[in-house]
């Protein structure tokens, strides 16, 4: 999918501004959430565009294992 300036973003993936964690919309970190945090998950080395910015947990700029850990923090279950 490409969004209105032309990023290609994950199909499924809502855009910022949303809450941390929250790729579904639904205000809050769920199981539907986890699996679209993975489809983003992509290193250190990567720049985060479009509706993977929602990923980038500690605001580096990218997806990687600290963002991962903050997803769990903040995961509510199902």
């Amino acid at each position: 999918m490409i969004d209105i300036a032309g990023t290609i973003v994950a199909s499924g993936l809502i855009p910022p501004p949303c809450c941390p964690g929250d790729m579904t919309g639904d205000d809050r970190v769920g199981l539907a959430d986890h699996g679209r945090f993975l489809d983003c998950l992509a290193g250190p080395a990567e720049s985060t565009t479009g509706a993977c910015q929602c990923a980038d947990l500690d605001g580096d700029d990218d997806v990687d294992l600290a963002d991962w850990a903050e997803f769990q923090a903040a995961f509510e279950g199902s």
